[in-house]
């Protein structure tokens, strides 16, 4: 292997471009034959539907993730509109009250 690399070195670049290309295409199919196989191996051992609906993915995780914090975030906002709402409700009837306590002004 070393001597390869070796030569290799010694090669114009358009050559070792085509050697790069194939090294990394059959690695990568070396990768996905040994993922696809592994389905097959996976897929038959387990087939107890309970233990399929307990499972937990990274999608189901982050989708559950987001959605409590979407939901703590809608309850935030709701509890402050609702605290600005009493605020708003309490300064004008204060204002209201002000203003019906004091002396009318005769014309």
């Amino acid at each position: 292997m070393l001597n390869f690399i070796e030569e290799l070195k010694t090669k114009p670049d358009g050559h070792k471009k085509q050697v790069a290309l194939f090294a990394s295409l059959a690695i990568t199919a070396l990768i996905v034959l040994v993922w696809l196989i592994s389905f097959r191996f996976l897929g038959n051992g387990y087939n107890d539907d309970n233990l399929t609906a307990k499972t937990i993915t990274p999608v189901k995780e982050v989708r559950t993730a987001i959605e409590n914090s979407t939901r703590k975030m809608v309850n935030g906002i709701n509890q402050a509109k609702a605290n600005l709402q009493g605020i708003f409700n309490t300064a004008a009837s204060n204002a209201l009250d002000a203003s019906s306590s004091a002396p009318q002004q005769r014309q």
